[in-house]
């Protein structure tokens, strides 16, 4: 894309906050790659306001949204269908217009899988262990289906984890609903952690939702926060031994995914990773 006109589409990302967001970086660059027409902008949508913001980017000729915290769960109910991925997760992370129509869909869980099985990732008989209980670990969750027998759900509000476990469990899934203080408990002999919570993200930089004295060499750990880069779980997780995966590179796949559905093309996905990289480093370093 070159110059906005009246024939210009565009594409947004919702949350609340927003504004730390790297998918215009690397959505806009594949978009000039493919030489398509469109803009990808950011929003910063508070909850009170979700439905008239979806309402309003439809009626106004919006071809797509990207949906982050806190809006991925709530978001469900103000779509015309959804896609067999957002009925899986019971969550909502990208929105196609189709003829006056929302459809939903979750691209969370192919971002997922995706970065777990370029980190090497295979399937183990080892639990994972799930911490957050919203419409991040709602995916992970789907995605860990392919990788592991049982998960551990760990959440600040119980009664959200059992709900989920229980969804999980209907799905053939061995899962635990496990109390915060139990966390010591879920993590033994575990082979996998995923933080979907947002402890550790910008500004809280020196905050991490595991004790480093829980982490061990065997664990693979991903973060799905990506403001940091690298989040200081992930650098505890690397001094013991463990290996780490970023929010980066599961922010990237989801959103090549969501790149697939709105525009029907294959985008560069080495150039929207590389993009986002430096752009992540660039704001590190500011």
């Amino acid at each position: 894309m070159t110059d906005i006109s009246s024939r210009t589409r565009f594409a947004f990302v919702i949350g609340d906050p927003v504004e730390h967001s790297l998918s215009p970086v690397f959505q806009n660059a594949a978009l000039r790659k493919g030489g398509i027409d469109a803009v990808y902008l950011a929003a910063r949508v508070e909850p009170g306001g979700l439905e008239h913001a979806v309402r309003g980017l439809s009626r106004l000729g919006c071809m797509g949204l990207n949906v982050t915290m806190p809006h991925k769960v709530p978001i469900v109910r103000f779509m015309d269908e959804l896609d067999e991925t957002a009925r899986s997760a019971g969550a909502v992370n990208t929105v196609k217009c189709v003829g006056g129509k929302l459809v939903g869909y979750n691209t969370d869980s192919a971002g997922v899988e995706e970065a777990l099985l370029k980190a090497g990732i295979r399937g183990h008989d080892a639990r994972a262990v799930v911490l957050g209980a919203g419409g991040a670990a709602r995916a992970t969750c789907v995605a860990l289906m392919k990788f592991t027998r049982e998960i551990a759900i760990v959440n600040r509000t119980y009664e959200t984890a059992v709900e989920l476990a229980e969804k999980m469990r209907e799905r053939g899934m061995g899962a635990e609903a496990v109390r915060w203080d139990e966390l010591p408990r879920a993590l033994e002999g575990s082979g996998l952690l995923i933080n979907t919570t947002s402890r550790g993200m910008h500004p809280a930089i020196d905050d991490s939702p595991v004790p480093k004295g829980l982490l061990r060499p065997e664990m693979a750990v991903l973060d799905l926060i990506y403001y940091p880069w690298r989040t200081r779980l992930l650098r505890e997780a690397e001094r013991v031994g463990s290996k780490t995966i970023t929010g980066l590179d599961v922010l990237v796949y989801q959103g090549a995914e969501s790149f697939r559905i709105w525009f029907e093309r294959e985008p560069d996905v080495d150039l929207m990773m590389s993009s986002a990289i430096e752009a992540a480093r660039a704001r590190e370093r500011a």
